[in-house]
């Protein structure tokens, strides 16, 4: 019984590590989306390109300071830019803004 026990865990392991790198790409694509779509280059994003470079990438993550500091260059919101990343092709951008008005009223927000 402990070995399937032990199967399961490192399974569960490997799918959250794989599911955090999806997410880590698909912030990474948002950001990059937005910066093309804004004519933007990955230099005007902050003093280090190689570190824009590697968030487009998929590599690592920012901050949410860093968050915030990208937002204001791409003059979004830093909720827009999560958002963004979050969306994927069988949800609109309508179906996730209900979702987050759902969950915050259920907070009492």
């Amino acid at each position: 019984m402990q070995h399937s026990t032990f199967i399961s865990e490192r399974a569960l392991s490997y799918l959250l590590r794989v599911l955090c790198m999806s997410r880590k790409k698909d912030f990474g694509a948002a950001l990059r989306d937005i910066r093309v779509h804004k004519q933007l280059s990955q230099e005007s994003l902050g003093p280090s390109q190689s570190f824009i470079s590697s968030v487009e990438r998929g590599i690592r993550s920012p901050t949410l300071q860093k968050l915030e500091q990208l937002a204001a260059l791409l003059e979004i919101s830093p909720i827009t830019l999560l958002a963004y990343a979050y969306l994927d092709q069988d949800q609109t951008a309508d179906e996730l803004l209900a979702v987050i008005k759902m969950e915050l009223r259920a907070l009492g927000k």
